[in-house]
């Protein structure tokens, strides 16, 4: 009868420990997932770190550490690619986005070398690749559509005179040398497979007061088209849905209203209406 107060005691003390016991096992636990976890980080592999962080967390709230390394594994997964610090798993955001990708040499979370040559030197053969492609047709565009050209003009003259609207754009289009390639491999040199969809679609307009706003339609569509392809990554490191973000498409609209704009400006002023 006088022992139960002291056993009571020594039953307390048993739940504490058991409880201390569990307590530090869930934080060994914890430990161990946080650590295979910034190990997966370090081997470039964040989809597979995901389950472990979270786990960490799971098992101890409080792991400051664990979450932090969560986010960054999270922001990974919204790029294209990702680079992850070797030593410390902190995720390494561009300094410079694309079209000349430029990389924070070293993290600043633990002070690591961190060099990126393979994403920067990517970038810069993703531009290059552009521009050599395509990269002259908007001044070209531009010769044979805000400009009298050179030309035999119907029957036996040859002088100064204005494209068609639509006839400016398929010169533009033979021009470039992607083009180029395209109608070598296909055998048709004569640009038949350009020309006579554009004879479809635009020819029975011609006389029509819709030619000038579907020409034009046209031309704006092909010159937005230019702009997104070259100035938007496709391989070069990026946040995925760049193409589609508000800042990206306005940007993209602007330039091409522009151009466009400006070589309306041009023809409408010289009186050229086809």
């Amino acid at each position: 009868m006088f022992l139960s107060p002291y056993l009571k005691n020594i039953e307390m003390q048993a739940k504490r420990t058991s409880a201390d016991n569990m307590h530090n096992n869930k934080i060994h636990e914890a430990e161990k997932h946080f650590k295979k976890g910034i190990d997966l980080l370090k081997k470039q592999k964040p989809r597979e770190a995901i389950p472990s962080l979270n786990m960490a967390l799971k098992l101890n709230p409080s792991l400051g550490e664990a979450k932090l390394a969560l986010e960054d594994a999270i922001e990974g997964l919204k790029w294209n690619t990702w680079h992850f610090c070797r030593k410390c798993g902190k995720f390494i955001t561009p300094k410079r986005g694309y079209p000349l990708v430029e990389i924070e040499g070293f993290c600043s979370r633990c002070g690591q070398s961190t060099p990126a040559v393979k994403e920067e030197l990517i970038s810069q053969v993703e531009l290059v690749a552009k521009l050599v492609s395509f990269g002259i047709f908007p001044i070209v565009v531009f010769i044979f559509c805000g400009m009298p050209n050179w030309q035999h003009i119907y029957p036996y003259r040859v002088g100064y005179a204005w494209n068609p609207l639509t006839g400016g754009i398929i010169r533009a289009a033979q021009f470039t040398p992607i083009v180029i390639l395209f109608l070598i491999v296909i055998n048709d040199p004569l640009a038949f497979s350009i020309s006579e969809p554009f004879d479809y679609l635009f020819g029975p307009l011609v006389d029509s007061p819709l030619y000038l706003f579907a020409a034009f339609s046209f031309l704006f569509l092909i010159v937005y088209l230019y702009f997104l392809l070259l100035l938007t990554p496709i391989v070069t490191i990026h946040k995925k849905g760049l193409w589609r973000s508000k800042k990206h498409q306005k940007n993209i609209l602007l330039y091409t209203s522009i151009f466009v704009g400006l070589i309306a400006t041009i023809r409408i002023a010289s009186g050229v209406l086809n």
